[in-house]
């Protein structure tokens, strides 16, 4: 038994470093799926040299009618982390939805243009003053 337990103690590290990688590979199976599409967001969010850069720079037309081929590798890509629900599910959703009057987006009305102007003005005329005060003029 002693045997045994100076050779635990000389392979600690190793046996710590197995016991490492086997609890990171059991977590990336747990949550395979978030960790691909977490790598996926963050290869296409790269700015200048990401997957999305690239692909904007390829005007090629694709297979289907009216698409770019970046437009389809794009959604090819994205394809697999779609979900489909049953149309049943997709019904209660969307009357929820309904009830809560957020079914939709919808044109900004002009009151609140003229309202979001005025906020506008008057929040520049606040930095303008407090900068004139600030600075003892």
């Amino acid at each position: 038994m002693t045997q045994l337990t100076n050779l635990a103690a000389q392979y600690a590290t190793l046996i710590y470093l197995a016991l490492a990688v086997g609890l990171l590979v059991a977590i990336y199976m747990a949550f395979r799926l978030q960790i691909n599409f977490l790598w996926l967001n963050f290869w296409y969010s790269i700015p200048v040299l990401g997957k999305l850069a690239r692909l904007a720079r390829n005007t090629s037309r694709g297979s289907i009618a009216g698409w770019l081929r970046a437009e389809e590798t794009l959604c090819g890509d994205y394809r697999k982390y779609i979900m489909a629900i049953a149309e049943s599910e997709f019904r209660k959703r969307l009357n929820y939805l309904r009830k809560a009057e957020d079914l939709g987006r919808k044109p900004l009305p002009g009151w609140m243009i003229v309202v979001l102007i005025v906020l506008l003005i008057a929040e520049g005329l606040g930095f303008a003053l407090s900068a004139r005060y600030v600075a003892g003029a």
